[in-house]
């Protein structure tokens, strides 16, 4: 047992500082635990329950050491509509060059690509999750009957493109290159056959590795317009891909690529909010040219969907990354920006020199006159280029302080909720603040930013109301091109440095945000690992130091406090529970009035769908009969995502936004310190009883003493990670 020197004590250590400390940390602690089990294994004497107790809680401290453990992964979710360039992004990010397809002439991710680090070997890999024979099936039935007329026969010639029934021809013919009633579809199984299983793929080289994967992820419309079918696209539920040498994910981030927050197919939708709700961070994905448009996050985060993840704690974890930031006018921007005074010495020099190339035409065609024109239409070229990028990062600033004030006013909007409980915590907040801290944008310069505790990692949505939002305007284009990759697409549209794409900022970020995480399961790790060690350590010195005659001596004034431990720690667990029923009894209160209100206002909603005689209604006959087929969840294709059921469900979240949010953010962890503190002082008081005793028979209390500093730190960890728990169950299970 020398070598084992861990104690509760020693593991209150700085943390680790790089990817390297963490892995050197952990690396130790799955030393210390092989040597603990070999010990366990050899030792003689104790009882045998113990001891394999003891082995199962060495083997899952083992497991949380391992560096593909899920606590020490940092899962990032990727949204945004459709062609924004979310794939060319995570590419730029990987530096590959096509790693995910991307293009600008069809829709290309179709299903949920969650791309982490390979830390087994240096190939790529994937898993590609097909759905269920249930979960296609029920899905199939669905998009034949969207096909179907008023007669319930099969339109079989191609739907309009504007219409519901062209998003379900355009799945069915992909699969299966025709239309027909689904028992016939049934038959045909060279695509279908692979439902309910998963397919892996290893390859060494990106381009053999990309080729394999791309009819997995890529939907084409062409597919459905040549009728031969064979995709495999719309049967796809999720592809995992380890990549090889991607220094972004090697800290633990995982990106995760939605291809929208409301699918077409429950089975991915499910997936798709599962991950929005347990994800560690979420990046809404705009193009620059409408990133600072008011309804941008409203159209990826509907009300319904904003309003549970400030409940779930999540509202403080988004981040807006604007991309395509090489596409621009200067007509257009400086019409919407005060830029003519900044570019106008720019202009005028382009003046005098578009005059001299007209004199130098107007001579006689000789080399040195051509040679002239040249050098000055370089001069221009150059100088148009600083003019871009004046315009570019005088757009970027503005829309970065848009997209703050735009994210600031909706936090406003949920906190602002009328509600019959606890004030709205955003009353004070009556808009002024709306440029606070615009004017320093360098979002990869603040590091104090990202800068957030254990504590602060787990707070409610209200205790960030005022936490910066970070903001990234990037071109994944240049950015590649700078690198020498894209060589086909020429060069660098108007940057011509890697930072100012502000790609590498977002790497930092990605870093940064992904060892937060890391080492504070690294943290708890180690106190558990501390904690653990120094139980079996305590027990083990002591069964070989004390003979049997003293702990029968000292058997009887243990178990008599022992006896009274329970009732003890009862008053503590009793007065804790009774404030968390009396605070949910209140949310239960409060959500009863919310159904109220919901039932009061469900037959006016209702009929906001439909029209109502010469009264338009919002969606028209074929799209309410998609949505109700689909249990009231439908992504349409015209109108985007559409939900009867959180639309008659909204008043009741609207009733309990607020106060749900005080609970689990103030309320919780009020009850649990107070836990915490009674818990340890009677389990002080235990110690102190068992010495008494001790004293009184003349016996020496040094064991016992030495035991209550271990067992009291211990304790405190074992308490204090409870509440951790609870947060973290909070965010993860709401």
């Amino acid at each position: 047992m020398d070598n084992i020197r861990v104690t509760p004590e020693s593991s209150e250590h700085k943390g680790a500082s790089s990817e390297q400390d963490v892995e050197c940390q952990m690396q130790k602690c799955k030393t210390v635990l092989m040597d603990l089990k070999n010990v366990l294994s050899a030792v003689e004497g104790v009882d045998k329950d113990d001891i394999r107790e003891w082995l199962d809680q060495n083997t899952e401290l083992l497991e949380q050491t391992d560096s593909n453990s899920d606590s020490r992964k940092t899962y990032i979710a990727v949204i945004g509509a459709t062609g924004v360039g979310k794939s060319s992004l995570l590419n730029a990010l990987l530096d590959e060059e096509d790693l995910l397809p991307s293009c600008s002439m069809r829709v290309c991710t179709a299903s949920v690509v969650e791309v982490s680090y390979n830390t087994e070997n240096q190939k790529y890999e994937a898993d590609v999750e097909f759905l269920t024979e249930q979960e296609w099936y029920t899905e199939l039935e669905a998009l034949i009957n969207d096909l179907k007329d008023t007669s319930g026969n099969l339109e079989e010639h191609r739907p309009d493109s504007d219409t519901e029934a062209a998003v379900a021809f355009s799945r069915v013919v992909a699969v299966y290159g025709k239309i027909a009633e689904v028992e016939e579809l049934k038959q045909l199984q060279d695509v279908t056959r692979y439902l309910g299983k998963t397919v892996h793929i290893t390859e060494e080289e990106v381009t053999e590795f990309c080729n394999e994967i791309e009819r997995f992820i890529e939907s084409s419309v062409d597919s459905s317009q040549s009728g031969r079918g064979g995709q495999y696209w719309p049967i796809v539920k999720c592809v995992r891909l380890c990549i090889p040498r991607a220094d972004v994910l090697r800290s633990g981030a995982v990106l995760v690529d939605l291809p929208g927050v409301t699918d077409s197919n429950p089975a991915r939708d499910s997936l798709a909010k599962e991950y929005l709700k347990t994800c560690d961070a979420i990046w809404i994905v705009s193009s620059i040219t409408r990133a600072a448009d008011d309804k941008t996050a409203e159209d990826i985060l509907n009300k319904s969907l904003r309003t549970r993840l400030y409940m779930d704690g999540q509202y403080g974890r988004i981040a807006f990354i604007c991309t395509k930031t090489d596409m621009y006018s200067v007509k257009e921007i400086c019409r919407k920006l005060p830029l003519r005074e900044k570019i106008h010495p720019l202009e005028s020099k382009n003046a005098v020199l578009r005059k001299k190339i007209n004199q130098n035409l107007n001579k006689s065609k000789q080399s040195h006159s051509q040679d002239k024109i040249n050098e000055l239409q370089s001069k221009i070229r150059f100088n148009q280029q600083a003019i871009a990028l004046k315009c570019i990062k005088a757009r970027n600033t503005y829309s970065k302080q848009q997209i703050r004030q735009n994210f600031r006013r909706g936090l406003q909007e949920i906190q602002r909720v009328p509600n019959k409980g606890i004030d709205s915590h955003g009353d004070d907040d009556d808009g002024n603040d709306d440029n606070e801290d615009d004017d320093n944008d360098n979002d990869d310069d603040d590091d104090d930013e990202i800068s957030f505790t254990s504590e602060d990692i787990f707070l409610g949505a209200s205790s960030e109301k005022n936490r910066k939002l970070h903001v990234f305007s990037v071109s994944a284009m240049d950015y590649l091109k700078l690198l020498g990759k894209l060589e086909t697409e020429g060069q660098p549209q108007i940057f011509n440095c890697l930072k100012d794409t502000e790609i590498p900022a977002l790497k930092d970020f990605t870093i940064k945000t992904a060892m937060k995480k890391r080492k504070l399961a690294e943290k708890k790790v180690i106190r558990s690992v501390a904690s653990f060690i120094s139980h079996v350590v305590t027990y083990l010195m002591n069964h070989s130091s004390q003979d049997e005659a003293f702990q029968e001596q000292i058997r009887e004034p243990v178990e008599f406090c022992l006896s009274n431990v329970r009732e003890m720690m009862q008053e503590a667990v009793t007065e804790c529970s009774s404030n968390v029923e009396e605070s949910i009894s209140f949310l239960i209160q409060i959500i009863h009035s919310g159904v109220e209100d919901a039932i009061a206002a469900c037959e006016k909603t209702a009929r906001s769908w439909g029209s109502q005689g010469i009264t338009p209604g919002k969606y028209p006959f074929h799209t309410i009969k998609a949505v109700c087929v689909r249990q009231g969840l439908y992504s349409s294709g015209i109108f985007g995502t559409i939900d009867f059921n959180e639309e008659l469900t909204q008043p009741i979240l609207n009733s309990m936004v607020t106060d749900w949010d005080n609970f689990f953010s103030n309320d919780l962890p009020r009850y649990q310190n107070r836990f915490k503190t009674e818990v340890l002082q009677k389990l002080n008081i235990f110690f102190i009883d068992v010495m008494n005793r001790l004293y009184r028979m003349k016996k020496s209390t040094e064991a016992v003493e030495k035991i209550q500093r271990q067992q009291m730190k211990a304790a405190e960890l074992e308490v204090g990670y409870t509440s951790y728990d609870t947060k973290t169950l909070h965010r993860k299970k709401n």
